[in-house]
């Protein structure tokens, strides 16, 4: 029987034993040391005994050849009726395509043996893992230089890439879709019957065409960019130059430490001292509540953990989240999915962090007078989000460098697009991150995936419940949100020249113009969306991350530190604090969010932005527990006057 119908088709593979073979590819071997059972000839196309990487039911069998030697009896080999039974695995276009042989006489050392050679469209699984595997590393030019060093001209990796893909191609079509989406297998066993429904090839077909029209799409977005802002090109090179160079100069230049000022100063800072807030995008204000009262609320949290056992007893999954209160990491609980403890409503409502919101909210302005019907920057309101008390002598790697609010949609998104119009048009020193009118209707959860904020924050923040300095798990950042956000914004437009561990990356004539990728550096499918951006010295080697990530100044308890949502951040190995603030001014936008919040308090349940599921547990925090009016407003609960 001819094993390859198409020659392009001629990847055959088994299960078993690795097996002298005068076979030239993926001839195995799979034995019986004791009497064989009438479940062999199942064995035989289980996917457990694959010595290739597939499984079959995601795909049809277009040839099989089985071989029995020693004392086998019929019912032993009845791969014919297996076949018939499971026919929706096996190609109906090439007629008699298993065969069957027997030899009496078993192989040396053995009474028994079974071997299985097939041809499998189900082996795409195997071209299309290392297609993703290939499309990765090449984007990033990983190793390229080893092989264009020997020789080897470029065009041959897209050559091998566009094989690769007309192999999966290929088995996607003689998978035949039609007769897979409904089919149901049947592994007849002795002593039961299992039913499994064969979505398989569908999915992976589904997979293989999301993941195209994905690169199609962000291919678009990067091209209607370019296309949108006249002479782009030149207008990009020169910038792209004259950023490296910026940023050259910062990385020599950037302090210790950032801004700090108490919160009794706000009102009467100097102009000097809040461009230089602006400028960096972080500040730490001192003495926003009492040293007693946030020690209190440490100690409160660290009880209301002991108190729910749940908390320590469950596990961290970022893909569903509906069980009881779950934190991670799985060993070592240190960050919690709780949002409506009482010390946490305390805190969020607490009158000094609303005056502190109200004047993060107001260092943003309407710099291109734009309409603002509906922007109240002086009524802050309330987003929750999680608390974490961090462990010494931890190491926690978690939080790389990192921006929040809005991933793959910082390009995508018309209206979060205008925010950066001054970078795109070749203005990027005119660029102003507090400018309202592009923010206020930005779209930053396009994909509505968990843990994505879909409302405009104008910065976060966390308030330290114990004395925390740099080296011992604090916040670190990128400071200066500029230079930052320009970098980031054009990075996917540019491509090096040379790899990634030259030490000419750093010089603007290694790199090109190139929107003929649909690659944004930084930017990682995740859940059904995006997450990022995450810079990484090797994808974003001109911000120095290793040098310019600044920690932040010490904080003792009761400061709070804030950060703008255009921030570079990430956290240091070990902290002990609560990432659980966030200024956001009034506007259509958060007022819609904060009313479904409010229900999810009143409920129980976890806000709209994260994982859904319930908090059910003692000590959970009450309406009467908010501390001021403007935090009740804030929480989009109605202030009763007596």
């Amino acid at each position: 029987m001819a094993m390859l119908p198409y020659m392009t088709q001629s990847h055959r593979h088994t299960k078993g034993t690795p097996y002298p073979s005068s076979f030239k590819r993926k001839a195995h071997l799979y034995l019986f040391n004791q009497g064989i059972h009438s479940s062999t000839n199942h064995s035989l196309f289980d996917r457990k005994n694959f010595l290739v990487a597939c499984d079959p039911r995601f795909g049809r069998y277009l040839t099989a050849a089985t071989i029995f030697r020693g004392n086998v009896a019929s019912r032993e080999y009845a791969v014919l009726d297996l076949q018939r039974r499971n026919a929706a695995h096996f190609t109906e276009w090439i007629p008699d395509n298993v065969s069957v042989s027997l030899c009496s006489v078993p192989p040396v050392g053995q009474k028994q043996a079974a071997t299985c050679l097939a041809n499998s469209t189900a082996v795409q699984e195997l071209f299309q893992r290392t297609q993703e595997t290939f499309t990765a590393m090449y984007k990033r030019r990983a190793f390229l230089h080893w092989y264009t060093g020997e020789g080897m001209d470029p065009m041959e990796f897209s050559e091998a890439e566009s094989n690769v893909n007309d192999l999966i191609t290929k088995r996607q079509e003689l998978t035949g879709m039609k007769s897979n989406y409904a089919e149901e297998e049947v592994y007849a066993e002795e002593e039961s019957r299992v039913v499994v429904k064969n979505k398989g090839a569908f999915e992976l077909t589904f997979k293989i065409m999301m993941t195209q029209e994905r690169e199609q799409h962000l291919l678009a977005t990067k091209k209607e960019i370019a296309s949108s802002y006249p002479n782009f090109q030149a207008h990009a090179a020169a910038s792209w130059a004259e950023i490296i160079e910026e940023l050259a100069k910062a990385s020599e230049a950037i302090a210790s430490s950032g801004p700090d000022v108490k919160l009794s100063d706000l009102s009467t800072l100097p102009p000097e001292k809040v461009q230089e807030i602006r400028r960096k995008g972080t500040v730490v204000i001192k003495d926003v509540v009492d040293d007693a009262d946030a020690i209190s609320w440490r100690h409160q949290l660290e009880e209301f953990v002991k108190a729910n056992p749940d908390v320590e007893a469950s596990s961290w999954d970022t893909q569903a989240l509906t069980g009881p209160v779950t934190g991670f990491p799985e060993d070592n609980k240190q960050f919690f999915q709780l949002y409506w403890t009482k010390p946490q409503v305390e805190a969020r409502s607490h009158p000094n962090m609303m005056i502190a919101s109200i004047w993060l909210n107001n260092l943003y302005g309407n710099s291109d007078n734009g309409n603002l019907d509906g922007v109240d920057l002086s009524t802050p309101l309330t987003y929750a989000d999680r608390f974490r008390i961090r462990h010494a002598q931890t190491t926690w790697d978690t939080f790389p460098p990192h921006i929040d609010g809005g991933a793959i949609e910082r390009w995508e998104d018309p209206a979060f697009r205008t925010c950066f119009d001054d970078i795109f048009s070749g203005n990027w020193r005119k660029h102003d991150p507090y400018a309202l009118s592009g923010r206020l209707n930005a779209r930053s959860s396009l994909y509505q995936r968990p843990n994505q904020a879909s409302i405009f924050r104008t910065f976060q923040g966390w308030l330290a419940m114990s004395e925390t300095a740099p080296t011992q798990g604090t916040l670190k950042v990128f400071p200066d949100v500029l230079l930052s956000n320009a970098y980031l914004i054009l990075r996917p437009f540019f491509r090096p020249l040379v790899p990634s561990d030259s030490s000419e990356i750093m010089d603007p004539k290694n790199w090109e113009f190139d929107i003929s990728s649909a690659d944004f550096p930084g930017i990682i499918p995740r859940d059904g969306g995006y997450t990022g951006p995450r810079p990484t010295p090797e994808l974003h080697p001109h911000l120095l991350l290793d040098k310019t990530m600044t920690s932040v100044p010490k904080v003792m308890p009761g400061d709070a530190v804030f950060w703008h949502c255009d921030v570079v951040h990430s956290v240091e190995e070990e902290h002990t604090g609560t990432e659980d603030s966030a200024a956001m001014p009034a506007c259509p936008l958060n007022e819609a969010y904060v009313q479904r919040q409010k229900e999810c308090f009143l409920q129980g349940i976890r806000p709209p932005d994260f994982p859904q599921g319930t908090e059910k547990f003692s000590g959970t925090g009450k309406p009467e527990n908010l501390l001021s009016p403007m935090g009740i407003k804030a929480m989009g609960l109605p202030v009763v006057v007596n």
